[in-house]
This record gives structure tokens, sequence and C-alpha cells, in this order.
């Protein structure tokens, strides 16, 4: 039998996808990005016990903070004595299953690392926090950029219905001598500006000079604004010729389901009253499922006309 409903799940899927593009970043792997993070942390000091092993993993006792997050999930999940053991590599993850098998354990002794990993959304939010509500930093490059130059990273988010994100790009928006002079997706800045993804000194502080840069924002939000929603709108524009393709399939399979509904109570040689009960009751369910799945569509792929903007950082070449 033809799964229509199956297909379109994937049809939405697969084109959701088109606004996920592979993920970028100024770090080498997700164990770059936790060392780093988790190095930050302790040389603002926190303590942090952590040390990567000869093998390449990570290993870090869990502070008092991750393993409340911990305590939230199954239980078996947790570490023994709260001591993880972190790693990207397949082989000794491959490795850690078996053993956990062999040893009738319930979850391996090295987690696999990974974006999902509560570790990592851990980190995540510790690091996030380093900068206060409006805040972003500002990092001075003297040493690679020319000291009229200002680059504005952001992001756009246009969630749906269901307030998940459905549309977040990122760009950066460049101005040289206070002048606009346009923007481009975060991922093509990094490739024009390799260097970015090495390890950077940010001669930064407190009491340098940002004015400049604060004078620019209003302007670099009001371009990225227009960006941001030309590329909500081109998401739209697709999705909505893709949905309205299988949703005329939807509405002939509706057809043929009411149709099949006439056909099975056609010969039905219960009493007239009881037929007919059972006939608008089924009549009823097809009309609610339909219906039902018609309204997920629309709330799943239905996003927010205005971008939710966030100054991710600033990038500047004058030393303030």
């Amino acid at each position: 039998e033809h799964d229509l409903f199956g297909e379109i799940c994937s049809a939405v899927s697969s084109d959701a996808s088109m606004v996920t593009e592979a993920d970028t970043s100024l770090f080498a792997s997700e164990q770059a990005y936790c060392e780093r993070a988790l190095g930050y942390l302790k040389a603002s000091g926190q303590t942090i016990q952590y040390e990567t092993l000869p093998d390449n993993t990570l290993s870090l006792v869990a502070p008092e903070e991750l393993r409340r997050r911990f305590n939230q999930l199954p239980p078996e999940i947790a570490p023994e004595n709260w001591q993880l053991y972190l790693s990207q590599d397949k082989t000794v993850i491959t490795d850690a299953i078996a053993r956990a098998r062999g040893e009738q354990h319930a979850w391996p002794d090295v987690q696999y690392l990974w974006q999902i990993n509560p570790v990592v959304q851990w980190l995540d939010d510790k690091i996030s926090s380093a900068f206060g509500r409006h805040q972003a930093p500002v990092i001075r490059l003297p040493y690679l950029l020319e000291p009229d130059e200002d680059h504005f990273i952001l992001s756009g988010l246009f969630p749906n219905r269901k307030s998940h994100p459905m549309v977040n790009p990122w760009i950066v928006v460049s101005f040289n001598r206070e002048s606009l002079i346009g923007s481009q997706p975060f991922a093509e800045f990094l490739q024009r500006h390799p260097q970015l993804s090495n390890k950077l000194t940010n001669s930064g502080g407190k009491d340098r000079n940002h004015q400049r840069q604060q004078d620019l924002l209003e302007a670099a939000i009001a371009h990225a604004r227009e960006v941001f929603i030309h590329d909500r709108n081109a998401f739209e524009t697709h999705i909505n010729q893709q949905l309205n393709e299988h949703l005329q399939k939807l509405d002939v399979l509706r057809g043929r389901q009411l149709s099949q509904l006439e056909l099975d109570f056609a010969d039905n040689k219960q009493q007239l009253s009881v037929k007919q009960s059972r006939k608008e009751q089924r009549q009823r369910e097809i009309e609610h499922n339909f219906d039902s799945y018609i309204e997920w569509i629309e709330d799943t792929m239905t996003t927010e006309k205005e971008p939710y903007i966030q100054v991710i950082a600033v990038i500047t070449g004058a030393e303030g």
C-alpha cells in the first residue's frame, strides 16, 4: 500500500533541512571546542578537573552543575563516581559498547562526544552565559585586519508556530571607514579569512573604546534584518511549492478513502440506523485524521514574519 502520509513526512523533513547547512565552526572538532571551553572555565577560576588522555579521550570529573543535569536523565547514563570519558573516535566508542555488552553494563564507560551529549550542552550554556544580556564580545585583531574594518556577526532566528527554530542564518555585516560595504554568510566569511580558525589572541579589555562599533550597530542590525527576511521568504516560497503538491495528493487520498467508505457500507447487511451510525463515525475519523495532519503541517512549516536577531560578536581591526 502506498504510504502517502509517510511520503509527505519525508518531504517536510527534507525540505526543512534546506535551512540546516553543514555545521560551520571556528573549531576543528567538537572535542577541540570542549577542551577550549573547559580551559576557559578553569582559567576564570572555576574548579574544573579535565585532561586529554594519550588515546585522545577526554577525561572530565563532572562538576556539581553538570551532575545536576545528569540527574534529570535516566540513571544508567550517569558515570560511576562522576568520572566521564568522552571521545569522537568511532573505534573507541565501538570498543566501549562491546565491553558494556560483555560485562552486561547498561551504558558504555566512554561516551560519544557530539552536540547532544549532556557535557556539550552544559558547556554551551556556560560559555553563552560568559556575556551578560544584550552584550557581545568585541574581538580586536589589528594584526589580521585593517584599523578601519568592522565585521558584525549576527544570527537571525525564525521559529515556527510550535516555537521550534526553522530558519536561522548567520551572516557577517561589514563596514569600512564606518561605511556599509555589504554582507555575506558566516561560512563564506570564514573561507575568506581562514586565519580566524586559528588560535586567536584578543587584545580586548574593559577599558577599550568601542564607541565606533556601538554607533554602527543599528545600521548592522537594519541591514541584517533585510537579509534575514529575504532568506525566510525564499525558504517559505520553496517549502510552500513542495507542500502544496503533497497537499493536493493528500486531498486525493481523502477522496479515495471516503469513496471506499461508501463502498464498504453499500453492501452492509446491518440494520440501517446502526449502519448509518457506524458510517458517520468512520467518516468523522477520516476527516479528523486529515484535518489534524494538515494542521500539523501548517504549524510545523509556518514561520514567524520577524526574526529574533542576536549579535554574536564584532570583529575589528581597531585597537580601541
